[in-house]
């Protein structure tokens, strides 16, 4: 590290903690990083804090770094720095490789078995939102590009779907006894956020696309489903999978409910990271 010529010591590079923290973990779990993705990172999580929304947040992986290894390392697993870890350590990789990974887009699916398992059972809160960003939209109809629901049936479903691959995107929250409800359609933007909100209650069901809200809202629900959320396809709570998605993404976000402002909000916050990144 370089020294600071006036005190003779380390220099700080004014990184967050909490960015310094995935640093870590990222090299603990045989990732590796680059300065200036740390400090994309950082600017991130200050832009995060700045804006209130840290709380709102339990688990967010921004998929980047300079290999695989570094992209399965959530950012955040709490929904503050000093909570205890939410669902996985790091997300479950099933059958992902390393060319999968790409530092300038993000982690691609096969849209048959490769997927991620947080470990966060959906019945976290009441009141949640998911969201990705796709910087590659699927090109397989009727794909789950992440989700939850029980095993059997459409039970308890909260998961984002890719109604047409290329141009429309919108979310599924059935209730526990199957009462279904849809967000509206978004029109599909790659390499921007996708973002649904849910809060029991009619009309309550809320999907965003680069922060505009599209179509009809639809009926939100709670859920006592213990189920873990999947990415890249939606994941049962027997331990299987359905309709996996082949996109390419740059990250998910998992947490509590949002107000469109909030919503607004964090999509450009989103939006200046991939600039930072070179994904925009």
């Amino acid at each position: 590290m370089p020294m600071s010529p006036r005190t003779l010591r380390p220099r700080t590079r004014g990184f967050h903690p909490e960015a310094e923290s995935w640093k870590t973990r990222v090299v603990a779990n045989g990732g590796t990083v680059t300065t200036a993705t740390v400090k994309a990172v950082s600017d991130f999580c200050k832009s995060i804090d700045s804006n209130g929304l840290r709380s709102l947040l339990w688990r967010v992986n921004l998929m980047c770094g300079s290999n695989l290894e570094a992209a399965l390392v959530p950012l955040y697993r709490a929904n503050s720095a000093s909570g205890a870890v939410q669902g996985n350590t790091t997300d479950t990789n099933d059958n992902f490789v390393s060319g999968d990974y790409t530092e300038t887009s993000g982690l691609v699916g096969n849209g048959s078995n490769k997927r991620l398992n947080t470990g966060l059972p959906q019945n976290f809160a009441d009141g949640r939102h998911m969201g990705m960003v796709p910087h590659t939209l699927g090109t397989v109809a009727f794909r789950y590009y992440m989700g939850v629901k029980a095993a059997g049936s459409n039970n308890a479903l909260f998961a984002i779907f890719a109604n047409n691959p290329t141009t429309q995107i919108t979310a599924y929250t059935y209730s526990d006894a199957t009462i279904v409800g849809q967000a509206g359609v978004v029109t599909a933007v790659a390499k921007r956020l996708h973002l649904v909100t849910n809060v029991s209650g009619l009309g309550n069901s809320k999907m965003f696309a680069d922060g505009v809200r599209g179509g009809t809202d639809g009926p939100g629900f709670n859920t006592t489903n213990t189920s873990a959320i999947g990415v890249f396809a939606v994941r049962n709570d027997d331990g299987t999978w359905t309709a996996h998605s082949n996109a390419r993404l740059s990250g998910y976000t998992i947490g509590r409910d949002m107000t469109a402002t909030q919503v607004t909000t964090y999509n450009s916050i989103w939006t200046t990271l991939l600039t930072a990144l070179g994904r925009s």
